[in-house]
């Protein structure tokens, strides 16, 4: 059985629920990129998020494509639109999309109290143990960092 995101009190996106069928914008990339690529999910996590996120939300995807985008948008800055975009494709039915989902989620981990909570709970009950094992390697590099940084802050103050 998976884990429902409003089981830790952590609403659905009801865009990524209702997807669109509208064509996104992509004036100009598609000269660079005529169909969807990680370099330009990168691009557009660091120039466009926003977009980024409407995009990953839109159902024009692929499930490849939606996991690489989901990582890509994990590497722009914290913000709770990123992370709750993020929390809503662990829901998703394809556990490519879900994997995708924690490597976005991971450095936000530290930060965001809801991600770690639930990233805990897919180490345990998702259905994919492909999915199951990237949550607990995502735990694991959190508690690595938390204890790199308490070891390092002593050293720092002498």
């Amino acid at each position: 059985m998976g884990v429902a995101i409003s089981d830790f009190g952590v609403p659905a996106n009801p865009l990524l629920q209702q997807a669109s069928s509208a064509r996104l914008s992509l004036v100009g990339d598609e000269q660079r990129w005529p169909t969807p690529c990680e370099a330009q999910f990168e691009r557009m996590a660091y120039d466009d998020p926003s977009r980024l996120i409407k995009w990953i939300q839109s159902g024009e995807l692929s499930e490849a494509d939606l996991s690489f985008a989901a990582e890509a948008l994990g590497k722009v800055a914290l913000s709770e639109s990123v992370v709750d975009s993020l929390l809503a494709l662990l829901r998703h039915p394809s556990a490519v999309v879900r994997e995708g989902a924690i490597y976005g989620l991971q450095p936000h981990a530290p930060y965001a109290l809801g991600a770690r909570n639930v990233l805990r709970a897919i180490a345990e009950t998702d259905r994919s143990k492909a999915v199951q094992e990237a949550a607990r390697e995502a735990i694991e590099e959190d508690a690595g960092r938390a204890s790199g940084a308490a070891t390092a802050a002593p050293s720092q103050n002498r």
